[in-house]
């Protein structure tokens, strides 16, 4: 059986890699939508100049709003 699940990610072009508060507003979004769906959201990545930043490592959106298995 096979499982589905997402990553999203986005690029900021100034660089800097740290969420905005657009960032988190569209992650809680996408969590409760993938939710809804039944296909977890495993992360929201932010790229910018060569680095990157988890969403999942760096916030508590997935405690907020739990992914089913």
């Amino acid at each position: 059986m096979a499982v589905t699940s997402a990553i999203v990610a986005h690029n900021h072009p100034s660089g800097n890699v740290e969420p905005s508060a657009e960032d988190l507003s569209l992650t809680r979004q996408l969590l409760e939508g993938s939710r809804f769906l039944g296909i977890p959201l495993l992360d929201h990545l932010i790229l910018g100049n060569g680095n990157h930043l988890s969403l999942r490592q760096t916030t508590s959106l997935w405690e907020e709003t739990p992914q089913g298995a």
